[in-house]
């Protein structure tokens, strides 16, 4: 089965149901709050905002053009860029910024992923907007988040008494002398605010801050406001720091007005991209420092990496085995590689009646629940290479350990009985129920070949691909000879002692 690698960024009336209208509030709430982490005002919905964000939704989730720019003839077409869009829809300020995502689940991966996206990140906290327009469109990898924003005060400056909406000026307000629409906010805007958890990394964006690189750790962001800061103050250090640790993390980079290589940003802000994904559940302390009129000042602060959804195994992602229980969720994670950013697509395959329920955590995350016969074996591959395998366990096991070959495997009619190893020659007891399996735990061939003695009786029993029990009865002395294909041989002698002893482990 298939699993493709979770989406990243990058008619004019619609009829609201009460479904829809929830959505709505669930998403601006959840917009609210981070504003509201980050020291600024909520914003506030405008219904023609929204009317012009449900034109671009509809227009992105039927397949059109997934930017900003709609093209006039296609299915959907509401105007061809977001200001357009917004003064056809009745909004009377060509002054709005558009947010977008694509393929997230729900609002709330929508918004996640937005916010590791500096440049959408910088968008939502800008302090200029107070009002929002919010619309979903589309289901699965069609779905489409968007998100416009404008603001009031620069809408009213641009009020003008025209029918015709064709002839409606694209009225600039910045351009106006005495608009300010720049609502005060904080001195300074952080992101990771305080005491905020947030995913560990950053994987892509549409335009790409990281051009040459295919993630980074999450990345933080200072945004100085004007209205506090006539001149751009100078940043002096950005600095992340873990508990303990007697150096900061590396930095990949730090992006700024001048180094910017899309020139999104302006000179009030400054990003820091971590070298390497954060750790799983780390507090990570933020150290500012910078010079505003001439005096240098220092700021710290403290946010949290999120925990895996579930106790987390860490693949290699070269062919290693792990045994996890049967109806027990984990959390498998794939360490970024500069040649192997993301996991890419997975497949995996099993015996008949397994089931493998899958759900992207992130781009080198799933959470996985197996499903199955006890020691049925698993291999997934990424992007058409094996990458790991699964052995479901019979029982409770250590799933965080990982195997180069299949782990022991023993279904519960096997515990507590004598496991021997495959050897050239074996003592093995008489009317004893014992296991037999190759000591790395590997496929035994399904056709096996017996001969022994006539007053030799043999009860076999195949538990699994590589265990199977036995009973032997028969003298003292007696062998029985186990072929499994033309090289291999091994041959099993009754012995006269009550215990076995010879190359054996308890079955666990």
């Amino acid at each position: 089965m298939r699993v493709a690698r979770p989406l990243l960024l990058g008619t004019f009336l619609v009829l609201w149901c009460p479904s829809l209208w929830a959505q709505e509030a669930t998403a601006i709430e959840s917009l609210n709050r981070i504003r509201s982490s980050a020291g600024l005002a909520p914003l506030w919905v405008d219904p023609r905002l929204t009317l012009a964000a449900q034109g671009q939704a509809l227009y992105l989730s039927q397949g059109g053009r997934k930017d900003h720019r709609q093209e006039q003839g296609e299915p959907g077409f509401t105007g061809e860029t977001p200001s357009r869009r917004a003064l056809n829809a009745g909004w009377s300020s060509s002054l709005v910024a558009e947010n977008f995502s694509l393929g997230q689940a729900n609002g709330q991966a929508s918004l996640s992923d937005l916010m590791a996206a500096i440049y959408h990140r910088l968008a939502f906290l800008d302090p200029q907007w107070d009002r929002v327009g919010w619309a979903k469109a589309g289901e699965g990898d069609s779905a489409s988040y968007v998100y416009l924003l404008g603001n009031a005060r620069a809408a009213s400056l641009c009020l003008v008494d025209k029918a015709d909406l064709d002839l409606l000026p694209e009225c600039l307000p910045a351009k106006v002398p005495e608009a300010d629409p720049r609502p005060q906010g904080p001195a300074r805007i952080l992101w990771p605010a305080e005491g905020v958890s947030v995913p560990p990394a950053f994987f892509e964006e549409t335009p790409d801050p990281l051009p040459d690189r295919g993630y980074s750790g999450y990345p933080v962001s200072v945004s100085f406001n004007p209205a506090f800061y006539p001149e751009p103050p100078k940043l002096l250090a950005l600095e992340l720091w873990l508990p303990g640790e007697k150096q900061p993390l590396e930095l990949l980079r730090i992006l700024s007005n001048k180094t910017d290589p899309q020139h999104r940003l302006d000179r009030y802000s400054h990003v820091a991209f971590p070298a390497e994904r954060l750790p799983w559940g780390a507090a990570v302390e933020v150290r500012l420092r910078f010079e505003a009129e001439g005096k240098k000042q220092e700021s710290r602060w403290n946010f949290m990496i999120q925990e895996p959804k579930h106790p987390l195994v860490t693949l290699q992602g070269q062919g290693e085995w792990l045994a996890l229980p049967s109806g027990q969720p984990f959390s498998l994670y794939l360490p970024p590689r500069q040649g192997q950013p993301t996991f890419g697509d997975l497949e995996w395959e099993g015996p008949e009646g397994t089931k493998a329920q899958l759900e992207w955590e992130d781009p080198n995350s799933f959470s996985l629940l197996l499903e199955g016969a006890a020691c049925s074996q698993v291999s997934f591959s990424v992007s058409g290479q094996p990458r790991f395998q699964v052995q479901i366990l019979g029982g409770s096991g250590d799933a965080t350990r990982l195997f180069p070959v299949a782990p022991p495997c023993y279904p519960p009619e096997a515990q507590g009985k004598p496991v021997y190893w495959l050897r050239t020659r074996l003592e093995v007891p008489r009317g004893t129920v014992f296991l037999l399996q190759r000591k790395d735990g590997s496929p035994l061939p399904p056709e096996l070949s017996w001969s022994f003695d006539p007053l030799v009786e043999v009860e076999v029993k195949r538990l699994s691909e590589g265990l199977l029990s036995l009973v032997l009865y028969g003298p003292a002395g007696k062998e029985v000879k186990l072929s499994l294909g033309e090289a291999e041989e091994v041959k099993l002698r009754l012995s006269g002692r009550p215990e076995s002893f010879d190359f054996w482990v308890p079955a666990h």
